[in-house]
């Protein structure tokens, strides 16, 4: 079966790992997973990760989550993400022919 959002599906398996208190959780590999938990890393989220062969032809992510419950006054590093589609992003501004576009684009 395919998965429709698998970026998604890794940051919900972060963040259920770290709110279940583990250390470490196992995710599949591709090479923007991999990009993503460098950023995640290098931002300090995450302490880090590495690759694995199961079978051949079939890659796991071991993610090493940064801060874990089990300890006292601890807490989750990545409490609460946000995901932002592109087209939020995407302005069009639409003029006739014969006028001339002055309009400058505002993001909300």
């Amino acid at each position: 079966m395919s998965m429709t959002d698998p970026l998604g599906d890794m940051l919900t398996r972060i963040r259920n790992g770290q709110r279940a208190g583990k250390r470490a959780i196992v995710a599949p590999a591709s090479k923007l997973h991999a990009r993503v938990l460098d950023v995640l890393q290098r931002e300090g989220f995450i302490r880090g990760y590495s690759e694995a062969v199961v079978v051949p032809g079939v890659r796991e992510l071991k993610i090493e989550l940064k801060s874990c419950r089990r300890r006292a006054g601890s807490s989750p590093t990545a409490k609460r993400e946000k995901r932002t589609s592109a087209a939020k992003f995407c302005v069009r501004f639409f003029r006739r022919s014969n006028e001339r576009c002055l309009a400058s684009a505002s993001i909300r």
